[in-house]
């Protein structure tokens, strides 16, 4: 996980259906009711519905998410390795 780096971790929602993210570092797991990422102040969760990543660019860190948005819940947890904490996301 990375540490936080620099304060630019930014999120925007709008009407709780599209989401703007920055300074994620890799999207852990997804499916249409969850989504799994880790940015640069830690694990972030993003639970909702019809859930679509549309863009993301690894190189510069944004991500931009549509559906309906339910919850925004960051992880303190450190995984030990990808896999690992995959396969407990989605148990």
């Amino acid at each position: 996980m990375n540490q936080p780096a620099s304060n630019n971790h930014h999120i925007s929602i709008n009407n709780r259906q599209t989401i703007e993210i920055s300074e994620v570092s890799y999207v852990i797991g997804c499916d249409e009711s969850f989504i799994a990422l880790d940015t640069s102040c830690g694990l972030l969760n993003i639970e909702g519905e019809k859930l679509e990543i549309k863009r993301f660019d690894a190189q510069s860190g944004q991500l931009s998410v549509v559906g309906f948005v339910g919850a925004l819940i960051y992880k303190n947890e450190q995984p030990v390795q990808k896999s690992g904490l995959f396969s407990r996301l989605f148990k």
